[in-house]
């Protein structure tokens, strides 16, 4: 019965895992004879991902077997730890790899090995990046620009600046990104690095094309094809031809945006790289959907849907399903679209049914050696149970007779667990059945909330004074621009004169959408203030901005009378003018401050304690306050999200004594690694805290 039963089992696993037994044998025997610390991790590594690729238990098994093999020096133990690392990845257990990898880490760092631990932190970049974990993709990138420059290695240096730009960019810190991918260009042209330079332009394009400035984009797209063209690199082709195609349809130019991206389509399917291609055809069919073809849409669709089936593409089938859906209800096919809709739905739960399969793992854990002896049965059984019938002895039979109590037990806990978890699934199938009308609806409301809201950024940030006058106007400048929500209550102003250059920071009342509204309506106020004339001083700039802020929220025209209540909201703000020629720096502030470091001393001048606009009842004059600037000086205007910020190992704010410290203690620096500074310094901070405000500073060198 045991051996029927066993014999059965094994049939099941072998199913399951559709092995093919010679290559099986032959791998496992590679893996018996390994002789070396090296070969082991190495034929670890191959046995596992042939024959075990979405199996993380039965890895973890021959990992444990191999992990006792090893000697116990550090980096080879971490090189092992690695391989497992780049298995689970492999087997899209995204964050078990990254425990393997973090341990591998701390490893090869004690053995001092620079080498292997700067590789290890660029898996661990790349992979919080696959997992949408952008701040600890930040955090190990700049860990490894710091061991790539140690080691003077100019080509990993850049390619930690273009991970860091890049996840700037998906960030929407633009001005960072730009930064740090310039930077990245600069490194690879002084070491006659082409590949760098190619990928570096066409990051830098895709920041452009962030910022909706789609002729810098395209412009530098032309750069990197031109390289890659004349260095026959056919991957970095197809992407520009991707990106160029992508600017052109936001920017609605349609036919120029199908014919980029047929030329990437030509490229990757010459070069077989499939999933690029499948992104390709889900790009073209979006944009005959934005045509109204439908029909040549649905084509591209089902293609790229294909293309991601036979890749196991579990993100891309996300997006093929909801395209589908909309093409087929879009032709009016409703009942296919609902069956897309239905795998859209059952897809996106699919972490939640993975991660009850983790904690069920965990629970389970004590049963850990039943487990194993349930691998052995399957990798070998028939070996096993000849060695059984062979043992003849009363002890030897006594150790058949456990071992049979022993595999029963096992089989039992195992059949119990499939059958709670079968039961788990069917309840959660019929309960996401009975929800999938009501989230679809939900989930068709969301998107266009969501659209509206990212059109409004567009409209924010089109209205928002262009950072190149800042940086036109001087050489060194830094400025940290972080959203709490989609759209900012916070907002920067630049305008340059004949003889002056005037600037502002400012924090309205709020932030998302409401703060929003309000930036519009202050920007509008000062841009009136300051369009027929120069600002004669700050102080009466900003009397006069109180007044049309005041009269637009609570005049006749939107309704305010004797009976009721007037609006609060207003805004703070910081407002300078720099003669280029004199240096004099005029300020005047509500509740914002101006900050002046000049070699290492702190120059801290506070507005008046009054902000722009609130109640026309209340006079209010603002003071006019004068400093005279020396070469060298820095100059610092923010609001107050950075030093409210909450986090460190308490959970309380940062506060504004230690912002201004850390300002003291950086101001000699260049202002492009102040802004690096402020910004690491930042993500320190939070540990993990949900960032509370609207942040804003920026800064100049006179």
């Amino acid at each position: 019965m045991l051996k029927k039963l066993l014999l059965n089992f094994s049939v099941l696993i072998i199913g399951i895992f559709q092995l093919n037994a010679q290559d099986q044998t032959a791998l496992q025997r590679e893996f018996d004879n390994a002789s070396n610390d090296s070969l082991i991790a190495e034929t670890y590594y191959t046995f596992v991902t042939k024959c075990f690729a979405e199996n993380p238990d039965t890895m973890a098994y021959f990992f444990e077997e191999a992990y006792q093999r090893i000697s116990e020096e550090a980096s080879s133990r971490a090189f092992l730890l690695e391989r497992f690392g780049d298995a689970l990845r492999k087997s899209k257990s995204n964050y078990q790899a990254g425990k393997q990898y973090k341990e591998a880490r701390e490893l090869f760092k004690e053995a001092g090995s620079l080498e292997d631990e700067v590789r290890i932190l660029n898996r661990l970049a790349g992979l919080s990046k696959r997992m949408d974990l952008l701040e600890d993709a930040q955090t190990y990138s700049f860990d490894g620009l710091v061991i790539a420059e140690q080691m003077n290695d100019h080509e990993l240096m850049a390619k930690f600046l273009r991970s860091i730009g890049v996840n700037y960019t998906k960030m929407q810190s633009y001005e960072n990104a730009e930064k740090n991918l310039r930077r990245a260009i600069d490194v690879s042209q002084k070491h006659s690095d082409t590949a760098g330079i190619i990928y570096g332009y066409m990051s830098l394009g895709n920041t452009f094309k962030g910022m909706g400035e789609h002729s810098d984009a395209q412009k530098y797209y032309a750069k990197s094809l031109e390289l890659a063209a004349e260095k026959n690199n056919q991957r970095a082709m197809a992407g520009n031809y991707n990106n160029m195609a992508s600017s052109f349809k936001m920017q609605n130019r349609l036919n120029e945006a199908i014919a980029y991206y047929q030329k990437a389509i030509k490229i990757n399917t010459k070069s077989g790289n499939k999933v690029w291609l499948s992104y390709n055809y889900n790009n073209l069919g979006n944009v005959y959907s934005s045509q109204d073809r439908h029909e040549l849409a649905l084509e591209y669709q089902l293609k790229a849907l294909r293309l991601k089936e036979d890749l196991k593409d579990v993100e891309g089938l996300e997006t093929s399903y909801i395209n589908l859906a909309e093409v087929y209800k879009s032709l009016g096919r409703y009942q296919e679209s609902v069956h897309y809709y239905d795998l859209y739905i059952e897809s996106t739960s699919n972490s939640l049914v993975e991660q009850n399969l983790l904690n069920l793992n965990e629970l389970s854990a004590k049963y850990e050696d039943e487990k194993k002896l349930a691998i052995i049965a399957q990798m070998d059984t028939l070996r096993y149970l000849d060695s059984l019938q062979i043992v003849a002895s009363n002890e030897s039979i006594q150790k058949g007779k456990s071992l049979q109590r022993t595999m029963w037990g096992g089989l039992a806990l195992l059949l119990v667990f499939c059958a709670y978890l079968a039961y788990s699934i069917r309840a959660k199938k019929k309960t996401n059945r009975a929800l999938d009308e009501a989230r679809l609806n939900l989930f068709e409301k969301n998107k266009d909330l969501t659209d509206s809201i990212n059109y409004a950024k567009f409209i924010q940030e089109s209205i928002l004074s262009s950072s190149h006058l800042l940086r036109n106007e001087f050489d060194e400048t830094l400025m940290i621009y972080r959203p709490k929500d989609i759209v900012s209550g916070d907002f920067y102003w630049f305008k340059p004169f004949s003889d002056h250059f005037v600037f502002a920071m400012s924090d309205c009342t709020g932030h998302g959408v409401p703060g929003a509204f309000m930036s519009l309506i202050c920007i509008s106020a000062i841009n009136s203030v300051t369009s027929s004339s120069n600002v004669g001083n700050p102080g009466k700039a900003l009397g006069i901005i109180d007044g049309i802020v005041t009269e637009t929220l609570n005049g006749k025209n939107i309704g305010i009378d004797a009976g009721k209540s007037e609006i609060s909201d207003g805004m703070d703000i910081a407002l300078c003018s720099i003669n280029r020629t004199t240096g004099v720096l005029q300020y005047a502030g509500a509740h914002r401050p101006l900050i002046v470091i000049r070699n290492g001393e702190l120059i801290r001048i506070k507005g008046d304690n009054i902000s722009i606009g609130g109640s026309r009842e209340q006079e209010k004059v603002f003071t006019d306050h004068e400093v005279q600037l020396q070469k060298g000086d820095v100059v610092y205007l923010f609001t107050d999200g950075y030093p409210d910020q909450f986090g460190g190992e308490n959970g309380k704010k940062l506060k504004i004594r230690p912002f201004l410290n850390l300002l003291i203690e950086i101001s000699s620096l260049p202002m492009n690694v102040q802004e690096e500074r402020l910004n690491a310094h930042l993500e320190s901070w939070m540990q993990g805290h949900e960032q509370v405000d609207d942040i804003s500073i920026i800064g100049l060198r006179f």
